[in-house]
Order: C-alpha cells, then sequence, then structure tokens
C-alpha cells in the first residue's frame, strides 16, 4: 500500500506543467502542496511514417510548496509515448529519504 502511495507521489512529479494543488498519501499523513516541474533538455522523436507519433525523453525537475511553507525539490527523468495528443509516460527517480534504489512511476 505504501509503494503505491510512493508511486502516487512521484507520478505528481512527473508533470510537466503547474499544478493548482497537489494530494499526496504518504502513510497517514496527506500532504498539500502546489507543484511546478520543468523539463530540461528535452529530446523529441518523430516516428517516421507515423502521423502524429513522437516519443519524448527528458531529465526534469520539480518544486512542490506545501500547505505549511515547506518546500520539497526533485529531480527525475520522464518518458512520454504520444499518438495524436494522448499517451503514456514513465518517470524513474530516487527516493531520498530514505535512500533507496530507483522507483518506477
Amino acid at each position: 500500500m505504501q509503494r503505491n502511495r510512493a508511486s502516487a507521489v512521484l507520478f505528481a512529479l512527473s508533470s510537466p506543467f503547474s499544478l493548482p494543488m497537489g494530494v499526496a498519501y504518504a502513510g497517514e499523513k496527506t500532504l498539500e502542496f502546489q507543484l511546478v516541474t520543468k523539463y530540461i533538455e528535452p529530446r523529441t522523436l518523430d516516428a517516421p511514417n507515423l502521423e502524429k507519433q513522437t516519443i519524448t525523453q527528458s531529465k526534469a525537475f520539480g518544486v512542490a510548496v506545501f500547505k505549511d511553507g515547506r518546500i520539497g525539490t526533485k529531480d527525475y527523468i520522464v518518458a512520454n509515448d504520444i499518438n495524436k495528443g494522448a499517451g503514456t509516460a514513465i518517470g524513474y527517480s530516487r527516493l531520498a529519504d530514505p535512500p533507496r534504489h530507483a522507483v518506477p512511476y
């Protein structure tokens, strides 16, 4: 159950735009925050002979501002597979507290 909650937090940080308010679950706490993320050096490839089919890969960075004033940051990598404006995303990040191996989301 905690792994799913951690995955939800990491997925929220993978979004390449500003969210007005985020909610994440960590153990028995509900964390409310505003989130801004930025792709760093994104690389997009168009599929040959397939209209509007692209794959984007990028490093990314996110900043979360919590309701109580705390600020959190996160570095991660992400890949998007987009077909005509819709698709999937996968990313990898390292949980910092406590340090763990890379976690997919």
